[in-house]
């Protein structure tokens, strides 16, 4: 089944609320459009949630003072049913393409920052995990590097 067509049928079927079984959700996406996909899952056997997001997004969100945004992605991880299965809640930031790697690093210092002092509830209950993404150019493998 392809994502787009699995996208469709969730869609059709009332969204991710219709997942009761659901134990892993990894899912690309902006940091605003977090909340309203998370609200979504009701599943009592979710334990990891991954979230793979662009450092620039994260930055983005920062310097707009987005501060609203931050509270209710807090809060939408924090809360509902995701405050009683307590999912190890993970954000696999990826760079862009086009930075050196000095920019790189700049850059991943502030979205790690960002996130840890955002989601410092969950960083101090140990369910958050930060990491760099990338892909390797070679085999199209994913890395991951914890942060």
């Amino acid at each position: 089944m392809t994502q787009t067509f699995l996208l469709d049928y969730l869609v059709a079927q009332g969204g991710l609320s219709c997942a009761s079984s659901l134990q892993s959700l990894t899912m690309d996406a902006r940091l605003h459009v977090i909340p309203s996909i998370v609200r979504q899952v009701t599943s009592p056997h979710l334990v990891d949630l991954t979230v793979k997001v662009f450092m620039t997004w994260v930055s983005e969100m920062y310097a707009l003072e987005q501060e609203e945004t931050m509270n209710e992605l807090l809060q939408s991880l924090t809360a509902g049913a995701l405050a009683v299965t307590r999912p190890r809640i993970s954000f696999f930031l990826q760079p862009s393409k086009t930075w050196t790697p000095e920019e790189e690093t700049s850059q991943i210092g502030k979205a790690r920052d960002i996130l840890s002092a955002t989601l410092a509830s969950l960083r101090d209950e140990g369910r958050l995990r930060i990491a760099r993404c990338v892909v390797d150019p070679l085999t199209q493998e994913e890395i991951v590097e914890e942060l």
